[in-house]
């Protein structure tokens, strides 16, 4: 094999990084996925909220790739392995929606969301869901 196509190939290979997510994170991803699904709006309103701090680009990896695709296809099942699970933890439990929405139906689910969690909420965030 051509040697630049063997870098070129472990090049996109090493960017298209993998992470290891446990059953209770699936989960996890599941019901935030859920609720983003349900709630787009107000998830939409920290994006274009300059205030916010909240980019496309800030975003925790492979969230806005598995939005995407649930928005556009109903049977689609996403890939969390490609999901920074960490990053997700400390966006979340940033909303000002989690403690009153979010962490209980984790609780109730029996996956509360460990890690990242603090009492600032961001800012210029949506306070309400519609």
């Amino acid at each position: 094999m051509n040697s630049k196509i063997a870098f070129l190939l472990s090049a996109v290979a090493a960017s298209a990084q993998a992470y290891n997510v446990s059953p209770d994170q699936v989960k996890q991803l599941e019901i935030i996925m859920g609720d983003v699904k349900s709630n787009l709006f107000s998830y939409m309103a920290l994006v274009v909220n300059p205030t916010s701090g909240i980019t496309f680009s800030n975003l925790p990896d492979g969230l806005v790739d598995i939005g995407a695709n649930m928005a556009m296809n109903a049977n689609y099942k996403p890939d969390y392995s490609k999901v920074d699970i960490e990053a997700v933890s400390t966006f979340i439990t940033k909303l000002s929606w989690f403690s009153n929405k979010l962490e209980p139906e984790l609780a109730s689910a029996g996956v509360p969301m460990v890690g990242g969690k603090t009492t600032t909420t961001l800012k210029g965030a949506v306070t309400s869901l519609i």
